[in-house]
């Protein structure tokens, strides 16, 4: 919400004296006059304070595998240059929450000098362009990044993106990864943390997930292809959702969240946990758990696995089973 005066330009773009936003889902077929509109909305931003700069087009659904489907016509066509122009066109104007939704029919690079403007405090990115870390940056100021990208890079990108920002608070990566290659995050100043990937093979398996966040309250991990985790202190967390696959590394993983006040297992958590042999599901005791929350499968006895939660969360005050329609899919002793 914008507090100080507004001057709406129209088709979707917003200019104020600390503000530029342009927010369209333009088809390829209208997206010349979009680019004239906001090659002309920043000629006439003179301001030498930006504080906020939100550019938003083109679809912002695009997995790998819809990429290759799309053939590419569905998206918008504009020169990297040119984009790389919108996107820098802030960082020397003090901008502190940058929002880049972006998605064209030939991706770049997706500009390095995002990695060196210290006035950052809010950075948000879902392009489809190509990511190269630079080896040595610093956001001294981010508190928060959200990182959206068809792939995401090899190597240890996690790790030095998150050891980068000293001041951040939330992270959020979404997107695909090699499996060979494992995820290492390790931060005391994290307080939200939110990691969504897939992978190109549901054959391969993570080796390892390292996550080092004693401070982090809230929990998202959706990663249905890891299998061994390594976890510290989480004494912290309040809130965690979990989507996993290898019911070896779930049970790890529960272990580690034995503390939590609020649990969301997710539907390829309950089935991993499903497959799981009586004698091998053991389960913590969560005993401070007053929320849980499941993602019921109607192709599983779900329930099985509900008794042996409850049994194992004595404080329990809520239970939301939110995939359960129909009474005629709850056991008679459940009803």
């Amino acid at each position: 919400m914008l507090l100080l005066p507004v001057y709406c330009l129209g088709d979707g773009g917003v200019f104020s004296p600390t503000s530029l936003c342009v927010d369209r889902p333009c088809l390829p077929d209208s997206f010349p006059n979009f680019k004239r509109f906001v090659d002309n909305l920043l000629q006439l931003c003179h301001s030498h304070n930006i504080t906020t700069f939100r550019l938003h087009f083109g679809r912002d659904d695009l997995s790998p595998y819809k990429f290759g489907r799309c053939k590419q016509g569905c998206l918008p066509q504009l020169n990297p240059m040119h984009l790389n122009t919108w996107m820098c066109f802030p960082l020397t104007r003090g901008v502190k929450e940058l929002d880049i939704r972006a998605c064209v029919r030939e991706p770049g690079k997706l500009p390095s000098a995002l990695f060196g403007c210290p006035t950052l405090e809010v950075l948000k990115i879902n392009v489809n362009l190509h990511l190269e870390v630079p080896l040595s940056f610093c956001l001294p100021n981010l508190k928060e990044f959200n990182l959206t990208l068809p792939v995401i890079p090899d190597g240890d990108f996690a790790t030095r993106l998150v050891s980068s920002c000293p001041s951040l608070e939330h992270f959020t990566l979404n997107g695909y990864w090699n499996p060979l290659n494992p995820i290492m995050i390790s931060s005391p100043s994290l307080r939200r943390l939110s990691v969504i990937t897939r992978t190109f093979g549901s054959s391969y398996l993570r080796t390892e997930v390292v996550l080092d966040v004693t401070n982090v309250e809230y929990l998202m991990y959706d990663d249905v292809s890891a299998s061994h985790y390594y976890i510290g202190n989480l004494n912290a967390l309040v809130e965690a959702e979990i989507n996993q696959s290898v019911p070896e590394g779930t049970l790890n993983l529960l272990w580690r969240l034995s503390n939590v006040r609020r649990l969301f297992l997710m539907e390829s958590c309950v089935v991993a946990l499903h497959l799981c042999e009586s004698e091998q599901l053991k389960l913590p005791v969560f005993r401070n758990l007053n929320h849980l929350k499941l993602g019921c499968s109607a192709f599983i006895s779900w329930y099985t696995l509900l008794m042996e939660l409850l049994n194992c969360a004595p404080f329990l005050e809520t239970l939301s089973l939110p995939k359960v329609s129909v009474m005629s899919s709850i056991p008679d002793n459940l009803k």
